[in-house]
């Protein structure tokens, strides 16, 4: 890894609905659940950064239905002060500061910079649209002089997250074993790449195409690191 880089582990939605058990439960999820593990104990043992997105939704919003189309609309899930709504028992941070999305508060930058685990939770599926904070949190984490983050995501559903990272110009890599989309296959580049326009021209580095810089690794290589 380039010397110059700061890695953040990114954990999307690994919340209990979209497993087992859960009103959500994703194909395969199953299969992810030991390399979310050992992502979370790596992390740890390491001190690193860990932000992790949770969708924290109220019941009418406008995309869960009881007839979802899962095209606009989804399963009702992770909704707010529900158990579905927990993270698993896996990628549960012992410990952390909470951006709520209806935070009176705003965003706490002593705190956000002095909590290893970070929880961002988000009335919408898009991490960036679900959270009045989320872009300044990004922007204000704590990162070292002359050094830039390298973003590790993982979990559920990560295109969203991916997507927006790349075009604010951030370094990332996808953990490869460790993610599933809502259709139970793991991401691909091509999720991200087919989505043409850019509304973010000021903070993009390169348009997405086949050359946007994104890296995969898996499990073992992230605890490489």
């Amino acid at each position: 890894m380039e010397e110059n880089l700061f890695p953040i582990f990114f954990n999307v939605n690994t919340q209990r609905d979209f497993f087992d058990g859960g009103t959500y439960k994703i194909p395969s999820t199953e299969h992810i659940l030991t390399n979310l593990n050992d992502i979370t104990q790596y992390a740890k043992m390491k001190g690193a950064k860990v932000i992790s997105a949770l969708g924290w939704y109220h019941p009418n919003s406008k995309f869960l239905s009881d007839t979802p189309d899962y095209n606009k609309t989804y399963p009702k899930h992770c909704l707010m002060n529900t158990e579905g709504a927990k993270f698993l028992k896996e990628t549960s941070p012992e410990s952390y500061f909470l951006m709520d999305w209806n935070s009176p508060q705003g965003l706490q930058f002593h705190e956000l910079h002095n909590n290893d685990n970070v929880v961002v939770t988000k009335k919408e599926m898009d991490f960036f649209e679900g959270n009045t904070y989320s872009e300044s949190l990004i922007h204000n984490l704590g990162i070292p002089i002359m050094q830039r983050p390298l973003f590790m995501v993982y979990g559920i559903e990560i295109g969203p997250v991916v997507l927006g990272l790349l075009k604010r110009g951030y370094a990332v890599k996808v953990v490869d074993d460790a993610n599933r989309n809502l259709n139970g296959m793991p991401f691909k580049k091509s999720d991200v790449i087919e989505q043409k326009q850019n509304p973010y021209p000021d903070q993009i580095q390169a348009p997405l195409s086949d050359e946007t810089p994104l890296e995969f690794l898996t499990t073992k290589q992230v605890m490489s690191l």
